[in-house]
């Protein structure tokens, strides 16, 4: 599971340490995550 404060604080980092796995997959939808994150700091 992936922490949501260290996707908040390095987005790009985790992107990119997902990508190194041995069998990289799409884990993470970067644009949708973004989105979210948008909608609950506008909600906040």
């Amino acid at each position: 599971m992936l922490d949501p404060q260290l996707l908040r604080k390095d987005l790009e980092g985790v992107l990119q340490r997902l990508a190194t796995r041995k069998n990289p997959q799409p884990f993470l939808d970067e644009a949708a995550f973004r989105a979210l994150e948008a909608e609950r700091k506008a909600i906040q």
